[in-house]
């Protein structure tokens, strides 16, 4: 009996071992004026930015190499007039937790739950809630959030069909390991986009 409860254990850890061994690649984003944005990416995503005119904000999204099992986005904000408190924690707190009661109409949660979001670099919350009814090829499930890295607040989007996929925890991972610098990259040989 012990080997067949210490073979479950394993079985049920080896996600864990997968998801702690996808290799990741150091990607940096340059934003015109306002420094780099480096996240750990896990290597099979492709991602897509989108800039917007006059120099606002871009608009990072992240998917899976085939497929649409889940949609990642990060904006990077920097504040247009230099305000300091724009990405301190309880600003961000305040933010997310506003946001979240805006999506509650749709979800079948009645409330939002706040998680701490934190890392080396990086500090915020997230909430997480489920599509009361997704549309086909919609997501179940709507993780967003806020971060201060650096001088930046970075809002993300996670969407998943599945809580227990893994990509939900990765996502949540390159958010936490974000960096910002007002320098070229830190890691030799980055490119550096645009």
């Amino acid at each position: 009996m012990a080997r067949h409860v210490a073979t479950r254990c394993a079985l049920l850890m080896l996600p864990l071992f997968v998801l702690a061994a996808e290799a990741t690649s150091v990607r940096t984003y340059s934003l015109p004026g306002h420094g780099i944005l480096e996240l750990k990416v896990p290597s099979s995503w492709k991602e897509t930015v989108s800039g917007p005119p006059a120099g606002l904000p871009p608009t990072i999204e992240f998917s899976p190499a085939s497929g649409n099992g889940f949609n990642v986005q990060i904006t990077p904000i920097w504040s247009p007039t230099g305000d300091p408190d724009l990405n301190r924690p309880e600003v961000i707190r305040a933010l997310v937790e506003k946001m979240g009661r805006k999506q509650l109409d749709q979800a079948v949660e009645t409330e939002i739950r706040l998680k701490e979001v934190k890392g080396p670099g990086a500090v915020g919350y997230a909430f997480t809630l489920t599509d009361r009814a997704p549309a086909k090829g919609e997501w179940t499930y709507l993780t967003a959030g806020a971060a201060g890295v650096g001088d930046l607040l970075v809002s993300f989007t996670i969407l998943t069909n599945s809580l227990d996929s893994g990509e939900l925890d990765r996502a949540l991972r390159m958010i936490k390991e974000s960096r910002w610098s007002a320098s070229p990259p830190s890691e030799p040989g980055a490119p550096v986009r645009p």
